[in-house]
């Protein structure tokens, strides 16, 4: 496996998946994650809605870009209460 870590528009590189690190608790998701909710017209929004994914500590979840970005998925990742983080927690 390649990981490759670039300072440019998270929209813009042809790469196998993009992910996101989201925040127990977030009723709306915020900066790139956005960007990505948007262009996958609210998929990651509708999750959250539905209780599918929470944002709960190493929760996990695939969303299939079907081509309206250049990546091919989008990988959600839980990081549990924001005051609860630690770096062993990552």
């Amino acid at each position: 496996m390649e990981v490759l870590v670039k300072a440019s528009g998270i929209d813009k590189e042809p790469v196998d998946a993009i992910i996101l690190m989201l925040h127990e608790g977030d009723a709306v998701p915020q900066g790139a994650a956005a960007m990505v909710d948007k262009a996958l017209d609210g998929a990651v929004t509708a999750l959250q809605q539905e209780g599918e994914f929470t944002g709960k500590p190493k929760q996990q979840s695939i969303l299939r870009t079907q081509g309206r970005l250049k990546a091919k998925k989008v990988v959600l990742m839980g990081l549990g209460k924001p005051e609860k983080l630690t770096l062993e927690g990552l």
